[in-house]
């Protein structure tokens, strides 16, 4: 099980056989009734990651070439595939999901094995770009469209973001407590994995060994202001 939603829906992935077909399949499960299967976009693999509290759940599936797609699915249809940054020939993966339908995850680009999306209902997945380097991984989003994960600075060291309306900042310098401003080799914030609608984020330092690690904003809007480390 990876996520559940207000109203007690669970969703997953587990083994799946049916006859002759196995494979793995996403799940999900509302209280009182039978697991369910949420089938693939054509292969035999797929897993559901997030649910809101509308009960659409996004994931990732494998086609049937092979590829592997986030999706989104909304109660009562087929799964959406949400296609890629750089065409069919290229392979995309979905983390979060919030109340609006946004999914948030990584894609390849062409040039980039990995580079964090965001992808709205009725617009076309967005590039949310890197600190400097090259690759970057989208974890979570909140309900105000607020998505955190990680990038590649322009060192191509890995370090958490918050990315809000088209800028993508890094949280080693929006927050306030952390010894030598978050920059190797010292102490870093290496990647943000969840944020609430309270703006409080939770993610893993990049330092050996790693700690959990808890940002809590200082003021109301953490995009703009410092955020607190505890």
């Amino acid at each position: 099980a990876w996520a559940i939603n207000n109203a007690g829906h669970v969703v997953g992935r587990t083994d799946y056989e049916d006859g002759l077909v196995s494979g793995v399949r996403a799940f999900l499960k509302i209280p009182g009734e039978d697991m369910v299967s949420l089938g693939t976009l054509g292969g035999w693999w797929s897993e559901a990651i997030a649910i809101n509290d509308a009960g659409q759940v996004a994931g990732s599936s494998l086609l049937a070439n092979g590829y592997g797609r986030a999706y989104l699915k909304n109660p009562g249809e087929e799964m959406q595939d949400l296609g890629t940054l750089a065409g069919d020939m290229h392979n995309s993966n979905a983390y979060g999901m919030n109340n609006a339908g946004q999914v948030v995850g990584w894609s390849e680009d062409g040039d980039n094995p990995y580079r964090a999306f965001l992808k709205t209902p009725g617009q076309d997945m967005q590039d949310l770009g890197t600190l400097g380097g090259a690759c970057s991984w989208a974890y979570g989003i909140n309900d105000a469209g607020q998505v955190v994960g990680w990038a590649d600075d322009t060192t191509s060291h890995p370090k958490a973001f918050l990315w809000e309306k088209g800028v993508m900042y890094n949280l080693n310098h929006l927050t306030v407590n952390l010894p030598g401003n978050g920059e190797w080799p010292g102490v870093f914030l290496g990647s943000a994995r969840a944020i609430n609608n309270r703006g409080c984020i939770v993610g893993a330092t990049g330092t050996y060994p790693p700690h959990a690690y808890l940002l809590t904003p200082v003021a109301a809007n953490p995009a703009l202001e410092l955020l607190l480390l505890d």
